[in-house]
C-alpha cells in the first residue's frame, strides 16, 4: 500500500491554493499530512476526501448549509428553492 506522497506546494498548485494556507489547514487539523524528517507530505486520498467535505459543506450554489431542493412541477413557481440543512 504504497502511495505516492504530494509535497505542500504540489497540493498548493493543485487546489490554486498558497502553500502557507495548506500549512494552516495541516496545523488546525482540517488536512491530514505526514511529516517525515522535516518534510510534510499529503496523501492523493486525503487531499480527495478534504475537497469532497468541502463540497458537501458548502452546499449548492456555494451557499454554506444549504442545499437545492427542486419545486414540484404543479406549483405555480418555476425552478427550485434553497433548504436549510
Amino acid at each position: 500500500m504504497l502511495t505516492e506522497l504530494l509535497t505542500v506546494e504540489k497540493a498548493a498548485k493543485l487546489l490554486a491554493l498558497s502553500p502557507s494556507y495548506l500549512y494552516k489547514l495541516i496545523m488546525i487539523k482540517q488536512l491530514p499530512a505526514v511529516k517525515i524528517g522535516k518534510s510534510v507530505r499529503i496523501r492523493p486520498e486525503d487531499l480527495d476526501i478534504f475537497i469532497i467535505s468541502k463540497l458537501t459543506m458548502m452546499g449548492a450554489y456555494g451557499v454554506p448549509g444549504y442545499a437545492w431542493e427542486p419545486q414540484p412541477k404543479n406549483t405555480t413557481t418555476s425552478g427550485g428553492k434553497m433548504k436549510l440543512l
